[in-house]
This record gives C-alpha cells, sequence and structure tokens, in this order.
C-alpha cells in the first residue's frame, strides 16, 4: 500500500514536471504547438483510475458491473500506450531548441507507458482471481494486441475512444475492413504487431522490475 501511494505520487511529480515544461515552453517562444499533450495525458490517467476500482473488485470478479469496468477500461486503455506514438512530433524548430522537446515528448511517452502498465497490472490482479495462470498467459498478450490495434486506429486513422458512441458504425466498418481482408492490409497488422510485441516485452520488463523491487523490501 505504500509503495503503491508512493508510486502515484512519483506519476504526480512526472505529469507536473510535464506541464512545467510545457509551461516553459508556450512563454518562451508562444507557441502552443505541445499543448495537446495536456489532453493525452489526461486521457491515460482514465484507464489508470479505472484499473484501480477494478482491482478492488477482486473479491468479487464475477459483477456484471465489473464486466462493465473492465470493458470500460478496455476501450480507454490504448491511450495511455497513445502518448508513445506522439514522439513523430518532433522536429527541429526556430522557437525552441530539438533537445528541449526531446525532452519533453520522452517524459510524456514515459509517463504514459508507466501509467498503461500500472493499469495493466492492476487488470492483471483482477484476472488472478478467477482465471488459471495459464488462461491468463493467452488473455494478457492478447488484451496488448487490441490496445496496440486500437494504438494504430486513433494514431492513423484518427479514431477517439468516444467514438464507439459519438459514430459506432463508422468505427465498426473500419474496423472491420481490416478484419475481413488482413491482407490487403498488411501493413496496418504490420504495424500493429510492432506495438503489440513493443509494448508487451516493456511491460513484461516492468512488472520484473516491480516484483524484483518488492522481492528486495520484503527480505
Amino acid at each position: 500500500m505504500v509503495q503503491s501511494f508512493r508510486f502515484r505520487h512519483l506519476l504526480i511529480l512526472m505529469a507536473i514536471f510535464i506541464l512545467i515544461l510545457i509551461g516553459v515552453r508556450i512563454y518562451v517562444t508562444g507557441s502552443i504547438i505541445h499543448l495537446f499533450l495536456v489532453w493525452n495525458i489526461f486521457l491515460a490517467w482514465i484507464p489508470y483510475a479505472l484499473s484501480g476500482f477494478l482491482e478492488y473488485r477482486a473479491t468479487s470478479p464475477q459483477r456484471i458491473s465489473s464486466w462493465i469496468l473492465f470493458f470500460t477500461w478496455l476501450v480507454f486503455f490504448p491511450n495511455a500506450l497513445y502518448l508513445v506514438t506522439d514522439l513523430i512530433h518532433l522536429q527541429d524548430t526556430a522557437g525552441a531548441p530539438i533537445w528541449y522537446d526531446a525532452m519533453l515528448l520522452f517524459t510524456a511517452a514515459l509517463l504514459g507507458l508507466m501509467l498503461a502498465f500500472a493499469s495493466l497490472y492492476h487488470v492483471e490482479r483482477w484476472f488472478q482471481s478467477f482465471v488459471s495462470a495459464g488462461k491468463l498467459a493467452i488473455l494478457m498478450p492478447f488484451i496488448m494486441a487490441l490496445s496496440a490495434f486500437g494504438v494504430y486506429l486513433g494514431r492513423f486513422d484518427r479514431w477517439n475512444s468516444w467514438d464507439i458512441l459519438h459514430d459506432p458504425v463508422a468505427l465498426c466498418n473500419s474496423i472491420l475492413r481490416y478484419v475481413w481482408n488482413p491482407v490487403d492490409h498488411a501493413y496496418t497488422w504490420g504495424i500493429t504487431g510492432l506495438f503489440a510485441v513493443f509494448y508487451y516485452l516493456m511491460y513484461l520488463l516492468s512488472r520484473w522490475m516491480w516484483h524484483g523491487r518488492q522481492s528486495e523490501i520484503e527480505s
């Protein structure tokens, strides 16, 4: 509990640091080019918050409300992973040195990954209360693959999480186009697979580091 409390504070400190970097950049350059990061970070925080509630429901995992919470989390989860793709906005501009923008975008991407992996870890613990280890070993990479596809839809097709309610027919048509004709969309699935492998390897690494730290504390 204490470690989780400290971790949340570190996340908040990272978010504040990013806000300061953005504020300084706006003050010095007069440009709001990276202000979109504030909204993206807010969206990345939603699955982290939802997963915290879901973890507390591990004692009653089969309730319908728990599954509604899980699917809501699943819809918003790609937003946390999405921050990594904001690195494409790194460019040499006259307003600010490129190293400054690199630090800003990298820190935002790192915060997104930390929120994503902490969130996924909460969901994994929820599943552990009623799913066997063998099934979980298949389920978690599958969730990551779905989320990687969500990142693709957001970055390249510009879909948002709320489009499930705002424009569900068009969103479903877009998804089905890729599913029914995978050969014709090899580029899409190639990028999705690359994202999925990268994200899941990073998640496994972060989880290993966390458990290693916990073992040191308990020993």
